[in-house]
């Protein structure tokens, strides 16, 4: 049996959460307050959506916060990542990782045989943690006599 290490929580922060529902709030309401449908009803209700849209992201959002465990912990022989659109992680061993690349938003994409997996550094509690659970992977992966998959340095993808 596998012993876990460190879990690093991977969820969105309060901030980004908060912002989008503020702002989207913010629009929705001063679309209804100061446009008509009359006048311009396309623009109107395209505003309208995409601000109510963005409030219901928010929230799902905040509830993924509050109710959902997602995380990214380092085994021993394995890392568990959280598989995108969902509430369930997969295991993938080390020896399992054929690439390691720099997204241009400075995210980690981890590639393996069964697909790739994105990490965010939005999505971690800091740049610190981003950067931990970087030069782990980076670390582990190589242990794993995966020689061919590029090594980088985390420092330098803020």
């Amino acid at each position: 049996m596998d012993v876990f290490e460190r879990p690093y929580e991977y969820k969105p922060r309060w901030s980004q959460v908060l912002f989008l529902g503020s702002f989207c709030a913010l629009l929705a309401v001063s679309e209804i307050a100061h446009a008509s449908p009359k006048t311009s009803p396309v623009s109107y209700w395209i505003v309208l959506i995409v601000s109510i849209g963005g409030v219901a992201l928010s929230a799902v959002g905040a509830v993924d916060r509050l109710f959902f465990r997602r995380r990214i912990v380092f085994t021993p022989t394995f890392v568990l990542l959280p598989k995108p659109w969902s509430f369930t992680e997969e295991a993938i061993p080390y020896r399992a990782i054929t690439g390691l690349a720099v997204g241009p938003f400075g995210d980690l994409t981890v590639t393996s045989g069964s697909g790739s997996r994105r990490i965010s550094k939005e999505m971690l509690s800091s740049q610190t943690a981003f950067e931990e659970v970087c030069g782990l992977l980076n670390a582990r992966v190589r242990a794993a006599g995966r020689e061919g998959v590029t090594a980088f340095q985390c420092s330098q993808l803020r």
